[in-house]
């Protein structure tokens, strides 16, 4: 990109040079004008002094002839003078092409070098193509805020995964799903750390080029992931309203029931997301996108259906879930405070712990839908044929509010749950322990 910005400096300079040149042959226009100026007024005097020789034109006819002679050349040196206005103007018009043939040149040079094709920011057309957001991507605080989130996001997903992991108390069917999840938004930032702060320049050749387009630069893996989070949500809202509304039918929830439901979101997941492997291609050492009106339908009816799929399905089961979940618990709480007895203490621990649980996973399923949707709203308006500049600071806003929420869980997670954060410290602690133990060995 650096040598792009030198070659367009130079064309730049090249452009003004020219303007230079422009100016002084207008000064020189102006210069053979007042010359002009001049000669009419020469041709004045001498017209005045013809009428005053016509008086003495009975005597001297020869004088006449002179003077008429005289007027002759100054004609003939104003049509010279015509003639040259008409070749510089002739001059201004070639200098005015030579700097469309400049800045043409410099446009198809850049976009040649680019490796993400370009796309109009006003619907789909017969030239339909995906918009590149790279000129708001430059922007050094633009990476440097896809840094933040993608460091932050990949080190307190990882944290989420260990604790999970090492702790025998964290090894439930609801913290099965809350390990996936934390998995999918760890690859997210992952993969938006080598996307969006590191950008691929180089796209080797051959079967590595093509998978690197469809996969990577594509951001296929990037939006999966995010898919796959919805996905998640929608799931352990299930899985607690079974075992909360449905306790009877949740004894059959089991791990291996839990394991089985997570291998089927993720391949639900991979199954949404192919139109994006099937609209890039490896072309002449590039990245593109195919522009057929075959495949701008193909991609209109996915992301349509993707937004249903995977934004407005999990509302829907996350409204009526979480309802009827804090619904039952009004019910179990009202029960509890009418008995009596040992036992009223210890109902009293477990109906404060599941709701505990639930008021946590409702602020995770809140900041989720906070994040994605503007974003969805602009995606599906402009799947919808609504007007969208894919290249404004708004959209590319909305952008980096989704990815933003991989970062967010483990902050939830740490702030809202007391058995998670005591894991999580006693891991640090015996990490750092260690850590001491060997720096004295």
């Amino acid at each position: 990109m650096v040598r792009i910005r030198h070659d367009m400096i130079g064309n730049s300079n090249d452009m003004i040079d020219i303007c230079h040149d422009m100016v002084r042959i207008r000064h020189d226009m102006i210069g053979n004008r007042h010359d002009m100026i001049g000669y009419i007024h020469d041709l004045i005097d001498n017209r005045h002094d013809m009428i005053g020789n016509c008086h003495n034109m009975i005597g001297n006819p020869h004088d006449m002839i002179g003077i008429r002679h005289d007027m002759t050349d100054n004609r003939h040196d104003m049509i010279d003078i015509h003639l040259d206005m008409i070749g510089n103007h002739h001059d201004i018009i070639e200098i005015r092409h030579d700097m469309m043939d400049i800045y043409n040149t410099t446009v198809a040079w850049y976009t040649t070098n680019n490796t993400v094709a370009v796309t109009t920011a006003s619907g789909y057309d017969d030239d339909w193509k995906l918009l590149d957001p790279a000129f708001f991507h430059e922007q050094s605080w633009v990476r440097f805020v896809y840094g933040f989130i993608s460091i932050m996001g990949a080190i307190g997903n990882a944290a989420v995964m260990v604790t999970i992991l090492k702790s025998r108390f964290l090894r439930t069917n609801t913290y099965y799903f809350i390990l996936s999840l934390a998995f999918a938004d760890f690859m997210c930032c992952v993969i938006s750390l080598a996307i969006k702060v590191f950008p691929i320049v180089h796209v080797p050749p051959g079967f590595a080029g093509e998978l690197l387009c469809r996969i990577i630069i594509s951001e296929f893996l990037l939006w999966t992931s995010v898919v796959c989070s919805g996905f998640h949500l929608g799931a352990v809202t299930i899985e607690r309203y079974l075992a909360i509304v449905k306790p009877f039918i949740y004894v059959n929830y089991t791990k291996k029931t839990a394991v089985i439901c997570i291998i089927c979101l993720w391949s639900l997941t991979l199954i949404c997301e192919p139109y994006l492997i099937y609209i890039y291609t490896y072309e002449n050492g590039h990245c593109t996108t195919i522009h057929t009106e075959r495949a701008r339908r193909y991609t209109q009816i996915s992301a349509i259906m993707i937004f249903f799929l995977s934004y407005v399905t999990p509302i829907v089961i996350m409204i009526i879930g979480y309802g009827s979940i804090f619904h039952t618990l009004k019910i179990e709480e009202r029960a509890m405070l009418a008995t009596s007895g040992p036992q009223k203490e210890l109902e009293r621990e477990k109906l404060t712990a599941r709701k505990n649980v639930i008021k946590m996973l409702m602020i995770v399923v809140t900041t989720y839908f906070m994040c994605l949707t503007p974003n969805q709203i602009v995606w599906f308006g402009f799947n919808v044929g609504l007007t969208v500049d894919f290249n404004s600071a708004y959209y590319n806003i909305t952008v980096m509010a989704t990815f933003a929420n991989s970062c967010m869980n483990p902050i939830i997670y740490t702030i809202r749950n007391k058995r998670f954060r005591n894991d999580l410290k006693a891991l640090i602690c015996r990490k750092t322990n260690q850590i001491d133990n060997s720096s004295f060995t």
